[in-house]
């Protein structure tokens, strides 16, 4: 007897049909539906989300100042087509998932000037490498000293070498350029401290991981205010993101300004 496969249809915000099917394990966008209420609990049930409604049920403690938009109940910044928001906070396009398929390119395509260009070889991976695509997660300020190290793989061995680790051992991520710049400087001071070096100056360089929204908070990572602080978002500049040692493998260090939209942790519990 062959199973047969189930088809399931939803408009551009995610109302379906209801069903007296049993409830299927990943509805809209891949994520999974309260079966009582058929809401949608983004960000590890940070907020949830009416596909009935077509809006959150309740405001965005990112909003309206920060990344989270001026409308503190919209999803998706009205447009769920071409946008996605597992994190509750604040969406992001889908758009370089088409952009990754595209080979050939024309010879006379420029980039701009400290700008990061990912090629075919880093948004799409061979069978049997790190899969999911190559997300720009956030800045990491150091020296261009470190630049050879950084740029070849994080190292598990050397989580603790370095000194001001509020949260543990780990890699440090800025989720701001401003508090990434801040961070270069201070271990641009270091360095010049602990020995005479020629040329030390500050480096901010730029972070990526291989499909970071399936990573776990509190497992693969933590998200919170610097100095193990509360999880209440007060300002991003406050908050900072420590990838574990199990994930270095998958992180990816590039010199120069991102050129995709960052893709921001979800908090280990629900911040409020």
């Amino acid at each position: 007897m062959s199973a047969r496969p189930n088809t399931f249809a939803y408009l551009a915000y995610g109302y379906s049909s209801p069903r007296l099917d049993p409830p299927i394990l990943f509805g809209f966008t891949g994520e999974h539906p309260d079966v009582l209420s058929g809401l949608y609990l983004l960000g590890n049930g940070y907020r949830p989300y009416s596909s009935v409604l077509m809006r959150f049920t309740c405001p965005d403690s990112w909003s309206p100042f920060g990344l989270g938009g001026l409308h503190a109940y919209a999803y998706c910044g009205c447009d769920p087509v071409n946008r996605k928001d597992p994190s509750g906070h604040t969406w992001a396009g889908v758009s370089f998932l088409f952009r990754s398929l595209k080979v050939g390119r024309s010879s006379g395509t420029r980039t701009p000037r400290g700008s990061v260009q990912l090629d075919q070889a880093d948004s799409m991976s061979p069978v049997g490498s790190l899969g999911g695509a190559l997300n720009y997660i956030g800045r990491h300020g150091s020296t261009n000293i470190n630049a050879t190290g950084l740029l070849q793989g994080l190292n598990a061995k050397y989580q603790n070498s370095a000194g001001g680790l509020s949260s543990g051992k780990g890699f440090y991520v800025a989720l701001t350029d401003s508090t990434a710049k801040d961070f270069a400087d201070m271990a641009a001071d270091y360095a010049r401290q602990a020995g005479p070096r020629e040329n030390v100056q500050p480096e901010v360089y730029s972070v990526f991981a291989y499909n970071f929204n399936a990573k776990v908070p509190g497992k693969d990572y933590r998200f919170g205010t610097m100095g193990e602080g509360g999880l209440v978002p007060r300002k991003l500049e406050e908050m900072e993101l420590l990838l574990y040692g199990p994930m270095y493998e998958q992180v990816v260090i590039r010199r120069g300004q991102p050129n995709q939209r960052q893709m921001l942790p979800r908090a280990s519990e629900a911040p409020f």
